[in-house]
């Protein structure tokens, strides 16, 4: 149930979210399991896996605090299922130019 749930999110995130944006954010999940594990059951980490998370930490805030305030910009594709787009189509002409 929590996997679906959790996959439904990603799916309804990646609908207004950019790629790099849902990979940090997926990132962040990954790493707040691992910090929830540490303090919870008191597992050891490894040097090599602390600097990691750090890594990851630090990544996700740079990324946060660069991109606040901008606006995810999508591409829409024009409406070919008007008649008006059917019967511009190919008859396009450039004035001035013989």
């Amino acid at each position: 149930m929590t996997q679906y749930l959790c996959v439904r999110g990603v799916n309804r995130l990646s609908a207004i979210s950019t790629a790099l944006t849902i990979a940090i954010i997926l990132n962040i999940r990954k790493f707040t399991s691992l910090a929830l594990s540490v303090a919870l059951f008191g597992n050891k980490l490894a040097t090599g896996v602390k600097i990691g998370a750090i890594l990851v930490a630090a990544g996700a805030a740079w990324y946060a605090y660069e991109s606040r305030g901008r606006t995810v910009k999508r591409y829409n594709p024009p409406d070919t299922q008007t008649p008006c787009a059917n019967s511009m189509r190919g008859s396009l002409k450039v004035s001035g130019l013989s």
